[in-house]
């Protein structure tokens, strides 16, 4: 399987962090990434448009937003060095990967992951 998503590499291992990503031909993404160590874990705040999700974890996934590929025409990848879910404020520099995906990508990723 061949897939080339975009990684995102600027995050850190501030607690808060904001970033817009541009998805070519359409309007930006905005991006909202805080860690909470009361729960262990990062939770994503996303708008795009009349769009958004807010507070939804951040788990291993291959594409963090499956139940909205009928609607969006991006995904959000989500990878690590194990099966766990990145629960440490440096998650973003020890090994967790944060991909956009555009809609190649997600249908590389649904016929790999969705089996019939």
């Amino acid at each position: 399987m061949v897939i080339e998503m975009k990684k995102i590499t600027s995050l850190s291992v501030d607690p808060k962090q904001k970033f817009s990503l541009t998805i070519p031909g359409y309007s930006a993404l905005e991006i909202r990434l805080e860690f909470k160590p009361q729960q262990y874990g990062w939770f994503l705040k996303a708008t795009w448009g009349t769009w958004g999700i807010d507070n939804e974890r951040v788990v291993f996934s291959p594409n963090l937003l499956w139940q909205w590929k009928d609607t969006l025409p991006f995904g959000i990848g989500i990878w690590g060095p194990d099966i766990l879910d990145p629960f440490a404020v440096d998650a973003w520099t020890t090994g967790w990967e944060f991909y956009l995906l555009d809609d190649t990508d997600k249908a590389t990723i649904e016929a790999y992951y969705v089996r019939p």
